[in-house]
């Protein structure tokens, strides 16, 4: 399937459903699924599974719960190379190996060169599939982050 999109955008929600914060992502793609119309193909993914398909779009755009350390529920987009210096130790992931590091290892290897990334700082990670107070409010936010980064790539 991934040959007949090589035209798109991708769009990524990276997370756990189950552990409170780390499952904005998911909950963002959800959402765009449900209500967005358009030329852009959301999936959720694991960090790892996501090295094969980086150069297979015009625009990858992940959105993550990260430790940036911000107040919970900041809210920033930022390209690929900018990943490292924004995103803190992250300690608190539940994929075991961070955002970061998968942004450095694409960089590394060539396949970032339009992986953008929108970042929610983490609050809660417990198990359970609600996010805090902080996220609940920011989440729209995200998704009109993403909107804006879709249309400023359409201009280029």
């Amino acid at each position: 399937m991934l040959s007949l999109l090589n035209n798109k955008n991708l769009i990524v929600g990276i997370g756990n459903s189950w552990r409170g914060d780390d499952g904005v992502g998911p909950k963002v793609v959800a959402w765009l699924k449900e209500n967005v119309a358009g030329n852009d193909y959301l999936i959720e993914s694991d960090l790892f599974s996501l090295l094969d398909v980086f150069e297979k779009y015009p625009q990858v755009i992940l959105v993550d719960a990260v430790n940036m350390g911000d107040e919970p529920g900041t809210v920033k987009a930022f390209k690929s190379h900018e990943a490292k210096l924004i995103i803190k130790n992250n300690v608190s992931s539940t994929h075991g190996f961070g955002l970061a590091e998968i942004v450095e290892l694409a960089e590394s290897l060539g396949l970032a060169k339009n992986l953008q990334i929108i970042g929610i700082q983490v609050s809660d990670v417990a198990f359970g599939n609600e996010l805090s107070p902080a996220l609940q409010n920011q989440w729209e936010m995200v998704v009109r982050r993403i909107q804006e980064l879709i249309v400023a790539t359409a201009r280029i």
